[in-house]
């Protein structure tokens, strides 16, 4: 398995990025690039180095210093990675933080990409941007944003939202690939939209389609359980109804979840802005750890 780790100087990011990842145990060997990104004006794909900056004399004590931070939390990052069955190869990049990182992924072929993330509301997050959502939306891969908690991870309580779409199902499978093997409890979640029970009861009493559409969302979701008991023994389901993003939260809270994984099918900047998101919604309100999963393209067709 191939994995790209995003670090910086925020050492407690980072931390929590490094501490889930070991607590998500994936099946070894994982080839680690650890990567730190020195931001400058310019294209990620052109290979920028410190020297270039040294006769201007502004930019160069800003460089060497942010050279050295960078060097540092690579260091430290490797020597904490190394102690779990991880492979660090530590990568300085120079450019816009998500692009250098998303075109580093690229070009390495990872599958997953991890980073520490601040919880922000979302006008915060929407005002003054982050890593963390312009990986989400632009990102060709699986993105895992770690938060910091508040205990040790050792074994994870995870809610596993899905639709049963197609493309739901084959992040999902991806999933299985990945094979994590820490997952202590999974509640796998199903939240049927208000607006969708009544668009049914148009037809039917509201009774009968909300009833109709619960078992064969418990049905469904019993199948998925069925699929997912090699990855955790301890899966249950829950069938929601009202606001997605709304009873996710609520099933996080009341779960006390460390963690949410969705799939979420990638879309351009203007897409999310009309369409809405899911998973961008909810990586910017969940204060918990966010997996996202992104079925690379034609890995299922």
């Amino acid at each position: 398995m191939q994995i790209t780790l995003a670090v910086d100087d925020n050492r407690e990011q980072s931390s929590a990025a490094i501490s889930l990842l070991k607590a998500l145990d994936f099946e070894g060997p994982i080839l680690t690039d650890v990567v730190s990104v020195i931001e400058m004006i310019g294209r990620a794909d052109v290979a920028i180095g410190v020297g270039a900056f040294l006769d201007n004399a502004v930019g160069s004590p800003f460089v060497s210093l942010q050279k050295k931070l960078a060097d540092e939390a690579l260091e430290w990052a490797s020597q904490e990675l190394t102690r779990g069955h991880f492979t660090p190869v530590s990568h300085v990049l120079y450019g816009n933080a998500a692009r250098s990182i998303l075109h580093h992924v690229t070009k390495t072929l990872s599958e997953l990409l991890v980073l520490g993330s601040e919880h922000k509301s979302p006008l915060d997050g929407f005002v003054t941007g982050s890593v963390g959502r312009k990986t989400i939306i632009h990102s060709p891969i699986s993105v895992l944003l770690a938060r910091t908690s508040d205990k040790p991870l050792h074994t994870l309580k995870v809610v596993l939202a899905t639709d049963h779409s197609a493309y739901a199902n084959d992040c999902l499978e991806l999933l299985r690939k990945f094979s994590p093997r820490g997952f202590d409890q999974l509640v796998v979640t199903t939240v049927l939209p208000a607006q969708v029970s009544a668009m049914a009861s148009s037809t039917f009493t509201k009774e009968d389609a909300a009833a109709s559409y619960k078992r064969g969302l418990y049905e469904a979701n019993g199948a998925l359980i069925g699929k997912m008991k090699d990855l955790c023994g301890s899966c249950f389901s829950r069938v929601e109804e009202g606001d997605v993003c709304e009873v996710l939260s609520r099933v996080m809270l009341e779960e006390k979840a460390d963690m949410l994984v969705l799939g979420a099918q990638g879309h351009g900047f203007a897409d999310r802005l009309l369409i809405g998101s899911v998973s961008l919604k909810m990586a910017a309100i969940e204060p918990k750890s966010v997996f996202i999963l992104r079925r690379p393209i034609a890995e299922f067709d």
